[in-house]
């Protein structure tokens, strides 16, 4: 009917998605969604040919996150991955948005050389980046806790700011190379 998030003919549920459905954004449609609000879903599959237009609001994906397809940021928009992430053939315009890496468990993230403003590993457990990709900013703050990040051998990150706030009180960030 139209790119609106919300409005339910844009559906196959014939209703907007709730915070507990996968959503699959397949290719070959003639629209494709913009989110009208903050928005979070179980997870997300954008196939190839594909988008997600954040519009400005923020995005949570709580499981399951493959994008194929292309994710377009305007602005400060903040894309919260709480699982696995693959960009594998996929793109993403970044303006100025932040990633950030929020898992609860171990977490594989497959940047896919793209490139992104912020990248901001919130994870305490390990971030194992399974490809080089580009950021104005790689962030990781860990005032308690241990935050853990393992880039892919090989790999190539480039970035123009490397932040790392770590805890006084011991040494809690730990990087390294598979």
């Amino acid at each position: 009917t139209n790119t609106v998030w919300s409005a339910a003919p844009n559906w196959d549920l014939a209703r907007p998605p709730l915070a507990d459905d996968f959503i699959v954004i397949p290719s070959g449609r003639p629209r494709y969604p913009a989110l009208d609000n903050n928005r979070t879903v179980n997870g997300i599959d954008i196939q190839s040919g594909a988008s997600l237009t954040l519009a400005g609001y923020d995005f949570t994906v709580r499981k399951v996150a493959a994008v194929a397809g292309s994710i377009v940021a305007s602005a400060t928009e903040a894309i919260t991955f709480q699982t696995n992430v693959d960009f594998t053939g996929g793109s993403f315009t970044a303006a100025r948005s932040t990633i950030a890496l929020a898992g609860a468990g171990n977490q594989a993230v497959n940047l896919a050389t793209q490139t992104f403003y912020t990248v901001n590993v919130l994870n305490t457990n390990t971030v194992v980046f399974g490809s080089g990709f580009s950021a104005t900013e790689l962030r990781c703050e860990a005032t308690s806790g241990v935050r853990r990040m393992q880039f892919q051998s090989g790999a190539t990150v480039t970035l123009r700011d490397f932040t790392m706030l770590g805890s006084t009180a011991s040494a809690n960030i730990v990087l390294r190379s598979s």
